[in-house]
């Protein structure tokens, strides 16, 4: 018995035809059984009347639990099988017709049947199969499918715009991201140049790429540039270009992923905005540490504003002594315009805290229309007011102006207050030193002299008058006591007059005696102050010393000359007084005390004794009596 076939097929089979069957021959049984394909052949009724070994083994089935029975029974799918018998049935024929068959294991096996009927006449025989196992052609393709459907998906979903794009540049496909990010529909995209919606600043450098890319110098780039979308705004995105190859290695098609970086350009801009801010701030108040002047201080304030604001234009303005704003500084402005708004303040000299104005759109600000046609004609589109103060006092301002309308963040609008911080400081500064400098030049150039300690004594300053007074170089008396100067029987007076000072109060014009280099006394008159610090905490003393050896010479000679006068007139025999404008008496001799009889009170009294002198000749002629009243002189 032949394998794979039962007894009761092999008499079916020959009973079929009274000419012996080729099929029979020896030839065709080793043709059969050892075929590397899968053959068996099918009854009219779908019963299995042959297989080979190939087919039982790519089923897993021995032939007795495989021959014989019905083809429907190792189908997986009844409604396939029930199409390809009646197909068959039909004398049709089936080429790589795909069907799934079930394994004993379980598994199912994809296959291809290959199938005609094999006839006498009108008489169905049976059919001839091939299968042909493509289980894992079918798995391949399903992944294939799978992963296509994945990558649709991951296209079609993915966050960034992907196209693919022929070599002359023309758009084949572009996902719905893409579409967004333009703003147009895919019907409106494809066919289009990838150049089209490009910002044209930016389009030849990607097309001298794109055009590498194409000859096969380069298989892919990347580059960053801007779109315009259909609405006209621009998006920044980076583009990574890569080349498709077909199988002979010659470019194909590109696929372009855009990533839309927008955000980060915006980040990017606004570091750079604010590294730019800082470093005109930094620069400007290192520029503020050499200026000597104010007009040193303005054109640094000048490239600051312009380079940290990104205005075009500039100015600074400062209170007069009338209280008016002056333009003392400025770039870019007309002699017209600022002879036409000089004067103009939005905020009064006695403003307290005044705070930045900002005016986006010059042409639409409220302004009196003098002052908006001066900015009209100026050109000026958008102007930024920041007042400029110090310890709270109102000292000017600086304008930025802006040639196109202007929104202000709150960034730029404290940049703009930091400068003026720093302006204000500057500005100060200079009048501060300024003033030190003129003080320190009539300390210097005093008579007087002026000198400093701490409240230890200890000397601070010593100026050209106390050299010329005490004899002493600056040199060779900084650091040390003042007592220095004190002879030793007045040295007492230095603890009183720094406890004093430690009271807050001011010695004025004390008088007292200080020692020369050279041994010799130097009469004074000293006027001592406290010095306080920031703080208002009292650090030192300040010291004016004027010499009055002079005066006390010229006291000394008035008193001897007083008193040689008052020698003089009390030798003299005659009465002799004075009086002041008011009569009252301001010198007398004894000789008017006896005249008068009694003794007058210096500066109070008023009297006179002239009566006294007539005395006599009234007496001789006239009997009239003597009174003793006083006439008045």
């Amino acid at each position: 018995m032949k394998q794979g076939v039962l007894p009761a097929q092999v008499d079916e089979i020959a009973s079929l035809s009274e000419v012996p069957d080729p099929i029979l021959t020896n030839e065709f049984e080793d043709f059969f059984e050892n075929a590397a394909i899968a053959l068996h052949f099918v009854g009219k009724d779908g019963t299995i009347l042959r297989a080979n070994r190939a087919e039982l083994q790519m089923l897993g089935f021995t032939a007795e639990e495989y021959v014989g029975r019905n083809i429907r029974e190792f189908h997986a799918d009844p409604v396939a099988i029930a199409d390809i018998l009646d197909r068959l049935s039909r004398r049709e024929e089936l080429q790589n017709h795909r069907a799934r068959l079930r394994a004993k294991d379980g598994s199912i096996r994809w296959v291809e049947i290959t199938s005609n009927v094999r006839a006498l006449g009108d008489r169905f025989l049976n059919t001839r199969c091939i299968t042909t196992d493509v289980t894992e052609t079918v798995k391949a393709q399903e992944l294939i499918r799978e992963q296509e459907r994945r990558l649709a998906i991951t296209y079609e979903n993915a966050a960034a715009g992907i196209v693919e794009a022929n070599a002359e540049g023309q758009l084949l496909r572009v996902n719905s991201y893409l579409c967004d990010l333009l703003g147009y529909s895919q019907d409106e995209l494809i066919g289009r140049s990838i150049f089209d919606r490009t910002f044209p600043a930016d389009a030849e450098a990607d097309r001298e790429q794109y055009r590498r890319q194409v000859a096969g110098e380069i298989d892919s780039y990347t580059l960053e540039k801007r779109f315009v979308r259909k609405n006209g705004s621009v998006f920044w995105a980076v583009v990574n270009s890569s080349s498709v190859h077909d199988c002979d290695g010659s470019f194909r098609y590109a696929v372009r992923v855009q990533h839309d970086i927008s955000e980060r350009k915006r980040v990017e801009a606004a570091l750079a905005k604010r590294a730019e801010e800082q470093g005109a701030i930094h620069r400007f108040t290192e520029m503020l540490q050499h200026a000597r002047t104010q007009e040193d201080v303005y054109a640094p304030a000048l490239d600051a504003i312009q380079r940290a604001l990104q205005c075009q234009r500039a100015s600074i303005l400062l209170l007069d002594k009338n209280g008016r704003m002056k333009f003392v500084a400025w770039r870019g402005l007309s002699d017209t315009y600022r002879v036409a708004v000089e004067g103009h303040s939005p905020w009064s000299a006695q403003s307290q805290d005044p705070q930045p104005i900002c005016v986006d759109d010059a042409q639409q600000a409220d302004l009196p229309e003098e002052l908006k046609q001066a900015i009209r004609t100026e050109g000026i589109g958008a102007v930024y007011f920041i007042p400029i103060t110090q310890g709270g006092r109102l000292l000017g301002k600086f304008m930025a102006y802006f040639d196109q309308p202007q929104e202000y963040s709150e960034q730029q609008i404290e940049t703009g207050r930091t400068i003026a911080r720093q302006l204000g400081f500057g500005i100060e500064r200079i009048k501060g030193e300024n003033a030190a400098q003129r003080l320190a030049a009539i300390v210097e150039s005093s008579h007087d002299a002026i000198v400093s300690k701490d409240l230890n004594g200890i000397i601070l300053t010593w100026n050209r008058g106390a050299e010329r007074l005490f004899g002493y170089s600056a040199s060779e008396v900084l650091g040390k006591p003042i007592t220095i100067i004190i002879p030793p029987d007045r040295l007492q007076e230095e603890p009183l007059i720094l406890g004093r000072i430690r009271k807050g109060e001011i010695v004025d014009h004390f008088e007292t005696v200080r020692r020369h280099k050279d041994g010799s006394l130097v009469d004074i008159s000293l006027t001592i102050s406290p010095v306080r610090d920031a703080a208002g905490r009292i650090v030192g003393a300040s010291k004016i010393a004027r010499d009055i050896t002079a005066q006390k010479i010229a006291e000394a000679k008035v008193r001897d000359s007083e008193r040689h006068l008052q020698d003089l007139l009390a030798a003299i025999p005659a009465a002799i007084y004075t009086t002041d404008e008011q009569g009252k008496i301001t010198y007398f001799n004894e000789a008017a005390v006896e005249l008068a009889g009694r003794t007058p009170v210096i500066g109070s009294d008023e009297w006179c004794v002239t009566w006294k002198l007539y005395l006599a000749r009234w007496n001789a002629t006239s009997s009239r009596p003597v009174s003793n009243g006083c006439f008045p002189s």
